[in-house]
This record gives structure tokens, sequence and C-alpha cells, in this order.
């Protein structure tokens, strides 16, 4: 039994090679993780006189932890796997605990994760004080991060990483590449300024200065894209209606329907790939509803389009009829009403 660990996510970094009851083992700086880890386990291995091609496994910590050690680790499990079909085995730091306990281990932003009565979550240094009388179980390496707690037991990280990692290849708990996806208890830097400029997005009427923006909008979004030309038309026809979502002065997706008085038409709505499931087209949606004085909307879409449906019901509207073929062979409309 040759299994490789990875645990790049705690504050301890290394990998280890089992080898039976056996294990050889490189701890890694933990700012040098992302490019140093690949050379290591290349060290390791040859220092071991073992090739790649002879492990029967590759284990790796899912986190919580560092966001890049995290992705790191899982990145070259994965390629391990992909490029050698080697089984994967994943734990995330709380398998390495006794079940039922109240387990602690530091967060690289301040505070701690905990799992208590099997929650995972973030504590702060507030939060965190509510546990100093408790019997806590965190580890060895971490020992000092904890001095002030009365209760304290600890576990090894390394050996429980090993330990772990052989009891789930002997039962044969594997997983696949897929699923193989990261622990991430709290949101990383790039997510919170995400958040952060989709609190700050913005809605306007579109302009001639946005066609080519839309332009390529359109070409991510739809088969069927509109050009250019099409667009500026739409744009000059005073019963079309068109606006645009604004992210960091950026746009990112646009809405346009057709003003017929006491109804509107929703006739096209995209968000592009990187803002999708954010809840920015119901946004979009709901804030030009305002807009209009109108006592229904109903629009048209493709049978076979479930994101959009599903947004759409997300919105309030119902299913009202059905055209055969509308969209081309076997592309059937449904029609689709909301009342104000």
């Amino acid at each position: 039994m040759k299994i490789l660990v990875i645990n790049t996510a705690l504050g301890l970094s290394f990998i280890a090679l089992v080898n039976g009851d056996e294990y050889a083992l490189k701890t890694l700086a933990f700012q040098d993780t992302s490019e140093n880890l690949l050379p290591e386990i290349d060290k390791l291995l040859k220092k071991q006189k073992v090739e790649i091609n002879e492990l029967d496994g590759v284990s790796v910590c899912v986190g919580p932890g560092s966001f890049t050690g995290i992705r790191v680790g899982i990145a070259t499990a994965k390629a391990v796997n992909v490029a050698l079909n080697t089984p994967l085995i994943s734990f995330n730091a709380f398998d390495l605990f006794p079940a039922g306990k109240i387990c602690l281990t530091k967060a690289n932003s301040g505070g701690v994760y905990c799992q208590n009565k099997g929650e995972i979550s973030f504590l702060d240094k507030e939060h965190l004080g509510k546990l100093k009388n408790k019997e806590v179980f965190v580890f060895e390496e971490e020992k000092e991060y904890f001095i002030a707690f009365e209760k304290l037991k600890t576990l090894n990280l390394i050996t429980q990483s090993i330990e772990v990692s052989k009891k789930l290849f002997k039962a044969k708990k594997f997983c696949t590449s897929q699923k193989l996806i990261p622990l991430y208890i709290q949101r990383s830097q790039a997510e919170n300024e995400l958040l952060l400029g989709l609190k700050n997005a913005k809605i306007t009427s579109a302009s001639k200065d946005d066609l080519s923006r839309l332009e390529e909008i359109e070409k991510e979004c739809f088969t069927r894209p509109y050009l250019g030309e099409t667009l500026g038309k739409e744009l000059e026809n005073a019963s079309k209606k068109m606006f645009v979502m604004l992210v960091k002065k950026q746009i990112v997706g646009y809405i346009l329907f057709s003003d017929l008085g006491q109804e509107i038409e929703l006739e096209r709505i995209c968000i592009i790939k990187k803002y999708r499931r954010l809840g920015l087209g119901e946004k979009l949606a709901k804030e030009c509803f305002k807009i209009f004085n109108a006592k229904k909307c109903f629009l048209e879409v493709n049978k076979k389009n479930e994101s959009a449906i599903n947004l759409y019901n997300k919105l309030g509207f119902t299913v009202s009829g059905e055209r055969k073929g509308y969209y081309g062979e076997g592309e059937d409309a449904i029609l689709m009403t909301k009342i104000f």
C-alpha cells in the first residue's frame, strides 16, 4: 500500500508517502506551497525510490483553511488521479478528530474553524471566548494558539492525516475527481470583492455607446445572438426599452422590453457567465418592472431552457400556452405571463 498524502490546507503544510506501516515526510513552508508542492513530491518519491505510477492512492485534505493551500492540494491530487487513474481519497480537518467532540483549528484570517454538534463554522475571538472552559480538541501543532483554554486535548495533525488516509483507503472510500471539492467556511477575498460589487450594482438605460459591449454579451449568452446592427435598431425603436446592469462600471447583462402600454413583453434578458446564479437576473428584472405602468408582462422561452424557466418562475410568471416548433424543428416555445 503506497499512498501519497497531501495536506496543504492548514498552518502546517506537508506531504507524506505512506508505504505499508511506515511513512516518509516532508514539511513545506506555508507561503511557498503553490510553487514547491509538485517539485517536493517529485523529490520525496525519488528519495524513497518510488515511481509515481506505483502509487496505490492519493489522499488530500480539502479544508477548511488556506484558500490557496486548499486549491493547490486539490488540483495536484486531481492531476495525479487524471494522469494515472489513481484512487482519490478526500478528508477534511475535522475528520481527524474524535466524533461528537468540540474541535478547533486555527483560521489564517484570525479566529478559528469549529466543529460542534456536527456543524462546522467560523468563530471570531468574541465567540471563541465562550468555549474556553469547555473540553476542546486541537492539533498539537496549533496548541500555542489555544493556550488560554482550560480543558485542552491535542492530536497530532500529521499522524492523524496519515491514519485517516490509510483507514479510508482500506475501506475503499474513494471519491471521483468531480466530487473532490474544497471545504470553504469563509468567503475568499476575491468573493468578498465580488459580493461588494454586486451590492453596488447599478441599472441604467442603454445607450449607443453600449452597443459593442452588448454584442459581446449576446455572443456569450445566446446561440442566435443579436449583432450590433440589430441591437442598434432595437435601441432606436420608441416602443422598445433596453436597460443594462453595471458591476464596477462594467456592463454584465441587459434586458429588453417591448412597451405596449398596459402590457409589456420581456424579449431578452441575459447575464454573463461569471455573474450568473448570484441573483442578478432576478434583480435586473424586478427593478425594471417598477419602471413600467403595466398590468401584465408576457414572454416566450425555449422549452429546453430550464435555467431561464426557473428564473421566470421566481419572478412570478406562470405558463399560459405553448408554440410548437417556434424556434425550429423540435424547439418549442413556452408562453409565460405575469400579472402585476
